[in-house]
């Protein structure tokens, strides 16, 4: 191998994704071709968890894209997810095809929280008040920074887990919010952010 280049997070590569290109030594230096390669490159990146491998191996030079592209089009995008899903369990159990990949991703689950603002601020709750209680626990919240065993730092954002987070919606009622108001004793008055009936 004479070099490595990578980019991450690019306009080519898209956000969270990374692209490597390897410059290997010229053919007479090496015992092995660039496909027998493939094969150990591919099982050594698998074992990384958190990452998913979609290409290994040459890219068209022209388009920058894999060699075969099965392209399905369609307006109904539950029906494209289930075809594209339907063709990649097809193509898996040929013999040959490898990093198969999709451009359909899935959907990010999202939660509408809609503020009855006059019934909020009657409340002594604001717009504001409300986004700070949901974002660290449904998009989560930059915390500082870590380093792992080889001095590296990373970004650390603190955020429920996967499952707590499809379950969110239906524990919205047991969040307590602080009002401005304060009760007979001086203390503030606590406010559930649940739904309540127009």
């Amino acid at each position: 191998m004479k070099l490595t280049y990578t980019t991450i997070n690019t306009a080519n590569t898209g956000k969270y994704a990374a692209a490597m290109y390897v410059k290997l030594s010229d053919r007479h230096e090496r015992t092995r071709s660039q496909l027998e390669l493939t094969k150990p490159i591919r099982e050594r990146l698998q074992r990384i968890g958190g990452i998913a491998v979609t290409n290994v191996g040459t890219m068209n030079p022209v388009s920058n894209a894999k060699l075969l592209v099965l392209s399905l089009q369609g307006s109904d995008l539950a029906e494209l997810e289930k075809v594209s899903e339907e063709a990649q369990a097809r193509l898996r159990k040929i013999p040959g095809p490898v990093d198969l990949d999709s451009s359909l991703k899935p959907a990010k689950p999202t939660i509408a929280v809609e503020m009855r603002r006059e019934l909020a601020s009657d409340l002594g709750i604001s717009l504001a008040q409300v986004g700070a209680a949901l974002r660290p626990l449904l998009a989560g919240e930059d915390t500082g920074t870590g380093a792992d065993r080889t001095t590296r730092d990373y970004d650390v954002r603190v955020r429920l887990s996967p499952a707590d987070r499809a379950a969110a919606a239906a524990d919205l009622d047991r969040i307590m919010l602080t009002s401005s108001q304060l009760q007979a004793d001086g203390t503030p008055r606590m406010v559930p952010l649940r739904r309540s009936p127009r």
